[in-house]
């Protein structure tokens, strides 16, 4: 089914997980988790974000997933790493 998420079914271009971390029941979002024998596969229950970073000249740099109610430090820089591109 993933593959028909793409734009192009001929020539899929998506590469990506879904991990489901929490659902809407009884008017709430309650937090799931996933348990797998591989602690790659576990995930932090709860309601997530997505914050996007910008580079100065508006090119989109990365993604950062938190939890609903986290923030950043404002006025403070944020240091990356990228575990497979270490540029």
């Amino acid at each position: 089914m993933g593959t028909r998420l793409v734009t192009s079914y001929s020539c899929p271009a998506l590469g990506g997980v879904y991990k489901l971390s929490a659902v809407f029941e009884n008017g709430l979002m309650r937090p799931k988790l996933k348990v797998s024998d591989d602690p790659d596969k576990t995930t932090n229950p709860g309601v997530k974000k997505i914050l996007r970073f910008y580079d100065e000249k508006n090119f989109m740099r990365g993604d950062l997933i938190v939890f609903e109610e986290e923030s950043l430090p404002p006025g403070k820089p944020i240091k990356a790493f990228h575990p497979i591109l270490p540029t």
